[in-house]
């Protein structure tokens, strides 16, 4: 069955593809992208004046998505995935490192006495991710991984998306989890703020993915270009600050 399920999977992929390349014949500068509703928002349109900048004639359709697929499922030509980078029926390129780290509104803490602890942080009004697809570390993740375990908490509050999430933190309503890449502009903007230093890096990597049997057009390779970069920028503005705070 699963030998059969492969192989039907396969094929309805090709499909796929071929139905792609039949419309990227229609208009040569269209390039398809599937996100997540968060990393549409927050990663790809805070940068899209940039990519506009750099390729001028290229036409974008961005479509939403509440899963990890293959792009050619959508009729997509990309992806956004997080994980490991190694999947069969995908070529991928490694844009940046997961990285994740408390974040909340500016006054959040304003009337906390003393120095900001995991221990105060703990006692916060923590906003928990629990996506349906797509499951991330979550509050007690990240306090086992910096080695101060968080006892049995009742989640007040839970949310599926990470953008109402991040609405929510920025409005004081709470602390969530913040991604590095993804919200790059809120703590640019200075609407949301890291109370503590502690992050964690894990051994998963956020990768722009293409269908492997798709012949990527001029203005796909310019927009995979154009996406590799604003990754290695990222990555090498963390390493910079790890750097700088370690020394």
């Amino acid at each position: 069955g699963e030998i059969l399920f492969k192989a039907v999977e396969r094929g309805f992929s090709d499909i796929q593809t071929g139905l792609m390349e039949i419309a990227h014949k229609a208009n040569t500068n269209l390039v398809t992208i599937c996100a997540s509703s968060s990393a549409a928002a927050h990663f790809f349109l805070p940068r899209y004046q940039r990519l506009r900048s750099s390729v001028p004639e290229i036409d974008i359709s961005l479509n939403i998505v509440a899963r990890d697929i293959n792009p050619a499922t959508e009729n997509a030509d990309f992806a956004i995935r997080l994980g490991d980078g190694a999947w069969d029926d995908l070529v991928s390129w490694r844009l940046f490192d997961e990285v994740y780290f408390p974040l909340c509104a500016p006054n959040y803490f304003a009337g906390t006495k003393g120095t900001l602890t995991l221990e105060v942080l703990k006692k916060a009004e923590l906003l928990f991710l629990k996506e349906k697809y797509r499951p991330r570390d979550d509050w007690r993740v990240f306090f086992d991984k910096v080695g101060s375990p968080i006892s049995t908490r009742h989640e007040r509050i839970v949310f599926s998306d990470q953008q109402p999430l991040l609405d929510a933190a920025v409005s004081g309503q709470g602390v969530g989890l913040g991604w590095l890449g993804m919200t790059d502009h809120f703590l640019a903007m200075g609407s949301l703020v890291r109370p503590i230093g502690q992050e964690v890096r894990t051994h998963r990597a956020f990768y722009l993915v293409a269908p492997r049997t798709m012949k990527l057009t001029h203005m796909a390779v310019q927009f995979r270009d154009w996406m590799i970069e604003e990754g290695r920028v990222i990555q090498s503005r963390w390493e910079q600050n790890s750097r700088t705070a370690s020394s």
